[in-house]
């Protein structure tokens, strides 16, 4: 049995005030890092890891429990997010990791926290038999080479008991470390894809743009799944730095607030509003809006791509009598680029003094798209 928290006396990582900017808190939040990692450590669950040997690309006559304290010890440098230059999103991650998963649990664990015990716990099931044929899941091949097909899924409810009897966590903090472990192998193939050749008749841009948007959707949009996936490429024995630059980059472009202001009598200089549109969806994958504004949005949209052909009817480059049927066809292709999840504007946004309702009132022809970060609430 691992140590655990709890007990009459209060709990050794306590649920305190967190402050946000100042160097207690860090020194608070880093001691509750410490005593995570010396509870999972000294738990057998984790430290029989020790005995089981992996031998492949990413694991060279290496020990599950070793690569383990590569991952955690490379997760935790990410956690500082050093990686990340623009002191906005910075901002915007840093507040997004500490959000308290479970508010009413004993301890209230924040996101990072959670994150970091997973990577402790996320490679159990290389360790285990599947309970299905009874076999290891950790094979060793006529060639010396070892696989854990299926390690992930396997694994997962294991990193949940351990989880919850180790740490005390509540429900929906063990949840989400289950939710973190059964995911955490569905980025592994990004070299692959980085590398293939586009599909005939698209751009290198086109191939990354898919790729960005197939990648968001396996992994749910949640940033820690990615965030965990870099820390366990970072401690492999296999170069896999392409990957980790495209998942960092995925990160950022999660919590980057664009805006663009599109308006049919001042275009961009020789942009239409679709190419402005489309440049911004191959940037991001994805253009995220706020679902409730959908019934607002779509109207202002189609107000903006009509105003546009309108114009270039009376300056005689199409017939008036198109401009009905090329505005439904542009705005059919416009719609594919945007999502609506739910959501509200975030505070950055409000902050810089955009309000949406108040935008479109100023002035109908005008549109501002919002590509703020998901918030999915994991538990």
């Amino acid at each position: 049995m691992g140590t655990r928290i709890g007990g009459p006396k209060p709990p050794v990582i306590r649920s305190v005030q967190r402050p946000k900017v100042s160097s207690a808190a860090n020194s608070a939040r880093f001691s509750r890092l410490d005593r995570i990692r010396d509870i999972l450590l000294s738990h057998p669950g984790v430290k029989s890891l020790g005995s089981v040997i992996e031998n492949n690309m990413y694991h060279v006559n290496c020990s599950v429990l070793a690569h383990t304290l590569k991952v955690a010890e490379e997760g935790r440098g990410l956690l500082n997010l050093g990686f990340i230059s623009n002191p906005a999103v910075v901002g915007r991650f840093s507040s997004y990791m500490e959000v308290v998963v479970d508010p009413s649990s004993q301890h209230q664990f924040t996101r990072s926290e959670l994150v970091y015990a997973a990577m402790y716990l996320h490679d159990l099931g290389k360790g285990m038999n599947d309970p299905k044929s009874g076999q290891l899941i950790l094979q060793t091949k006529d060639d010396g080479n070892t696989t854990a097909f299926k390690h992930a899924a396997v694994g997962a409810p294991k990193a949940e008991e351990i989880a919850k009897e180790a740490l005390g966590l509540s429900e929906a903090e063990a949840k989400f470390i289950r939710d973190i472990v059964t995911k955490h192998m569905d980025l592994f193939s990004l070299e692959s894809a980085l590398n293939s050749k586009p599909r005939k008749g698209w751009s290198r841009e086109d191939h990354m743009a898919d790729l960005t948007k197939k990648s968001m959707e396996k992994i749910g949009y949640n940033p820690l799944t990615i965030l965990h996936t870099i820390a366990d490429l970072a401690g492999s024995d296999h170069d896999a730095s392409a990957s980790q630059t495209f998942l960092r980059n995925l990160i950022v472009s999660l919590f980057i607030i664009g805006r663009v202001r599109l308006n049919p009598n001042h275009p961009p200089v020789g942009q239409t509003s679709f190419q402005v549109i489309d440049s911004l969806a191959k940037k991001h994958g994805v253009i995220l809006v706020p679902a409730q504004r959908q019934e607002e949005f779509l109207p202002r949209l189609e107000a903006i791509v009509r105003a546009e052909f309108e114009a270039r009817a009376a300056a005689g480059k199409i017939s008036a009598g198109k401009v009905e049927g090329i505005t439904r066809g542009m705005l059919g292709k416009l719609t594919k680029k945007f999502e609506f999840r739910p959501g509200e504007l975030t505070a950055d946004a409000v902050e810089a003094g955009f309000d949406f309702n108040q935008g479109l009132a100023q002035n109908p022809v005008i549109l501002e798209i919002i590509v703020e970060a998901p918030r999915p609430e994991i538990g």
